[in-house]
């Protein structure tokens, strides 16, 4: 069955049924993930539109006269407000993503402060990651999101919590502006900023009457394209079905989780697979539930402490060959890497380098010299899982 946009029969029957009953009953213990959001922000672009529209109507129409209390002409006031009304179009982004903790409680996924409704939710499906697991959730209102993990152990979980079936539901669906649309409204909101300046320009400075026409009406026109542009743009998004769409182009987290979901989808495999058999070191060495603090704080313990010595502990060469596997958790990684550093001299830089290539400024944190465990905790928690949706 097909997810149909703005419709309530948007779930197929047995994935209703999870979400209606178990799903709603169930309290699940919160995984901590990475949001990228599909959705824009688009409030700051109404306030603007919408305010200079009407200012630029009230100008034309001697309702409003800002130019005389700001001491400049009536063509200037024209010129800057109508200028805000077709750029107000373009003032709307998605936001950056950020770090938090993904529970279930009641009938809704709580990402933080965001809740998202079982019912408006347009399915969910997981996809392997050159590091970690992407999580897909389609949504009905602000297209969806992807929640990136560390582990398989927390897709799963999460979509337990959810109440769906590794690996996701059959289908899921997201609307997002296409990049035709974005291109057109880019365009004719950059071409009625740049004939309502021209026009205040020639006409108020220039004293050219003559191209009233030729700078004053295209500046109108736009405004009102831009405008209509912006109020449709909900009816103008592309609907996208993970594993059915066309090859996706372009390098932003969202295109990237998308090309993901479409290459590199979760297979179903039994739950014995869920983690690759690991030696004690690297297990030893691995955060598991621990608190980055706590972990932190452990694996100093072992660095300063005369036990590192003993024949159980990891020697200098198992601690790079952890370091090296990109299989290996990435704590354990890091915590291999902090071990050398700390205990055995020092890592060597090239070392450093390739770790750094995957892991990012967490390699930068577990070694800084005079971090204190707090300061280097909060900074790994707020870098959040390690992702990677590059699977090459």
């Amino acid at each position: 069955m097909r997810y149909t946009l703005g419709r309530e029969d948007w779930r197929p029957a047995g994935h209703a049924r999870v979400m209606s009953s178990a799903g709603v009953a169930r309290t699940g213990e919160g995984v901590i993930v990475r949001v990228v959001d599909v959705g824009e922000r688009r409030w700051l672009g109404w306030l603007v539109s919408v305010s200079a529209g009407l200012g630029t109507a009230a100008i034309m129409l001697d309702l409003w006269s800002p130019h005389d209390a700001l001491a400049i002409s009536k063509v200037w006031s024209f010129g800057i407000a109508a200028a805000l009304w077709a750029g107000g179009t373009l003032l709307q982004w998605r936001p950056r993503p950020w770090v938090t903790s993904a529970t279930v409680r009641g009938n809704s996924l709580h990402l933080g402060r965001r809740k998202i409704r079982f019912g408006h939710m347009l399915g969910v499906k997981v996809a392997r990651g050159g590091r970690g697991f992407s999580v897909a959730i389609g949504e009905r209102r602000r297209g969806g999101q992807f929640l990136e993990v560390e582990r398989e152990l927390e897709a799963r979980r999460l979509c337990e919590q959810l109440g769906v079936t590794w690996p996701g539901t059959s289908a899921c669906t997201f609307a997002i502006r296409g990049d035709l649309s974005r291109s057109i409204q880019q365009l004719v909101g950059t071409i009625g900023i740049v004939s309502a300046l021209s026009y205040a320009v020639a006409i108020g400075r220039l004293d050219a009457p003559d191209l009233n026409a030729f700078f004053g009406l295209p500046a109108l026109v736009a405004g009102i394209l831009a405008s209509i542009l912006f109020l449709g743009q909900s009816f103008m998004r592309s609907v996208v079905r993970l594993g059915e769409q066309r090859p996706v182009e372009g390098h932003d987290p969202v295109k990237e989780h998308l090309r993901l979901h479409q290459t590199s989808a979760a297979s179903v495999e039994p739950p014995a697979a869920l983690e690759p058999s690991a030696g004690p070191h690297v297990r030893f060495l691995d955060q598991g539930k621990e608190t980055t603090r706590a972990w932190l704080e452990r694996v100093d313990t072992v660095a300063r402490s005369r036990d590192a010595y003993r024949s159980d502990a990891p020697t200098a060469e198992e601690l790079r060959q952890i370091v090296e596997s990109e299989a290996a958790p990435a704590q354990a990684r890091l915590g291999a890497l902090r071990l050398l550093e700390r205990r055995h001299g020092g890592a060597p830089d090239d070392l450093r380098d390739r770790v750094a290539s995957d892991l990012g400024r967490r390699v930068r944190i577990v070694l800084a010299p005079d971090a204190s465990l707090d300061d280097a905790a909060d900074e790994l928690e707020a870098l959040g899982p390690a992702f990677r949706a590059r699977t090459d």
